[in-house]
């Protein structure tokens, strides 16, 4: 079972608008002073632009095989459903999330470890998770 991220629109414009203002500048070189340098930089900038919009559209959790797939561009992994101790409401943490919203769960595994996610519907993520592993303590 597959469920999509949630996505905050305020996690997006960051990475957005400065992308936008290097692609509009090097397009204005471009056009009026026919540099190769800033069509370097428009292709740098579409790059940047397809990444963006990479992590923006491959980022989802998956339920398959007793365990929980993460996914977003690096940020990958797998847990197995019988090792989740509990899940929590949570803020986002500062980095290495494979999420896209700044309020999701934080899922706590394997004697320490965790990792927070955003789904978009929290209701079937959590009844999904508690269907292979009837213990986890639930506190959202």
């Amino acid at each position: 079972m597959r469920f999509e991220a949630k996505k905050d629109t305020a996690f997006l414009l960051p990475l957005v608008i400065p992308t936008g203002i290097g692609f509009l500048v090097a397009l204005y070189f471009a056009l009026v002073r026919s540099s190769w340098v800033a069509g370097i930089a428009l292709a740098v900038s579409l790059i940047v632009f397809y990444a963006i919009y990479y992590f923006w559209t491959h980022t989802y959790y998956e339920i398959k095989n007793d365990q929980l797939h993460y996914q977003s561009v690096s940020v990958k992994g797998q847990i197995p459903l019988r090792k989740i101790n509990r899940i929590e409401t949570a803020n986002y943490p500062t980095s290495g999330s494979p999420a896209l919203a700044f309020q999701g769960l934080m899922i706590y595994y394997s004697g320490g470890k965790e990792v927070f996610v955003s789904p978009k519907e929290v209701d079937p993520f959590l009844a999904a998770l508690k269907g292979g592993n009837r213990r986890i303590k639930v506190s959202v």
